[in-house]
């Protein structure tokens, strides 16, 4: 743990998963992506993550994934499904 505090390592998405588990609040929170430890998924978002099988290897494939204009790349896509499934972990 003192390592993450000192910025000596960075934790994985797993275990941004169990801290957020732990504290009862959202990833992005804890990642200082928001100031609400409450945010969830928009309903409409939840429901197409819930609807794709996400260890499709054809889904990277097949779909261009981008944010604001700019194509993910494939590491950035896996981010991506890992955080999606993290947070569907936590419901």
């Amino acid at each position: 743990m003192s390592h993450y505090e000192k910025n000596r390592r960075e934790p994985d998405t797993d275990t941004l998963a169990k801290f957020a588990d732990i504290y009862q609040v959202s990833i992005d929170y804890l990642v200082g992506r928001t100031d609400n430890p409450e945010a969830t998924l928009d309903p409409d978002v939840r429901e197409f993550a819930g609807s794709i099988e996400l260890s499709d290897q054809e889904l990277l494939e097949k779909f261009a994934f981008s944010i604001d204009g700019s194509p993910l790349t494939p590491e950035e896509s896996k981010m991506f499904i890992a955080f999606i499934r993290a947070n569907r972990s936590m419901r």
